[in-house]
């Protein structure tokens, strides 16, 4: 052992001298300055970044069957949990309002919005799992996926909806365009509209945002049933005051919607200069 420690030694002394023969000197400042002056011209100039990577522009033909396309994909996709949720709010909403006597209006009142509102659970499942950044980098991107959900959600949605209308028109013969617009156009457009500017500007889960408004929305039917006055000034709304509601409600939701997506794209480009 200890040869060979003294045989590396004597290569380590002859390397070292035989590197002293060959001294590189250190570049003066001026040529430094030079060197950076001629290569300059091969940097490339800065350029906004929403005009790098700016994806071709779609026609409206086939950004809809994009979004059906990726809307048929999704619903694979989705937890079982959901349909049981949907399909068993269904179930035990004709069994209320079959039995419920004089109180099938406020109990439709208060089933109306529930689907959409679970359905967000669904929608933002990847961020409430902190999977978002996964998400954002599968084949297609966040704001797809997003989209996506929304109208299987929002399908889900009008076809349960449509369900307990049919039930209530064949049992009470009293469906007209003023009760729907009252009792599940309106409200389900309020309520959904407020609970996506709540989940998508807060950071908070989304059940819990589901628990808090279906509390709140149940006290809101609750009152309406107990307290006369209160019944009968709801019931007083024009027609027109509602259609206002309903549109203004519409637009907040379609703003919101576009403003995820915006804020994806956004991001998705801004990697796409890193």
């Amino acid at each position: 052992m200890a040869h060979n420690h003294e045989s590396w030694t004597n290569e380590d002394e002859e390397l070292q001298k035989w590197l002293r023969e060959y001294k590189v000197e250190s570049p003066t400042d001026e040529d430094v300055q030079m060197t950076i002056e001629s290569l300059r011209q091969f940097v490339p100039q800065p350029a906004d970044y929403r005009q790098i990577a700016a994806p071709a522009p779609k026609s409206r033909r086939q950004m809809i069957t994009e979004l059906l396309h990726h809307s048929a994909k999704e619903l694979l996709y989705v937890q079982p949990l959901f349909w049981v949720w949907n399909i068993g709010l269904f179930l035990v909403g004709v069994l209320l309002l079959v039995n419920a006597g004089q109180n099938w209006e406020n109990l439709f009142l208060f089933l109306a919005p529930l689907p959409f509102l679970y359905g967000l659970t669904e929608v933002l499942r990847g961020r409430d799992a902190e999977l978002t950044e996964l998400e954002a980098s599968c084949r297609y991107s966040y704001a797809q996926i997003f989209v996506s959900r929304v109208l299987v959600v929002s399908v889900m949605n009008l076809l349960l909806t449509s369900g307990l209308v049919l039930v209530i028109q064949l049992q009470t013969q009293l469906v007209t365009l003023d009760f729907l617009l009252r009792y599940w156009f309106f409200p389900s457009a309020i309520l959904s509209a407020l609970a996506l500017v709540v989940v998508s500007s807060i950071r908070v889960r989304s059940s819990f945002v589901l628990v808090l408004f279906i509390s709140i929305w149940g006290g809101t039917v609750f009152l309406l049933q107990t307290m006369n006055e209160l019944k009968f000034t709801y019931e007083s709304l024009s027609t027109l005051t509602l259609v206002a509601g309903w549109l203004i409600s519409i637009v907040v939701l379609l703003w919101k919607i576009r403003d995820i997506v915006r804020r994806d794209q956004d991001a998705t480009r801004r990697k796409a200069i890193v």
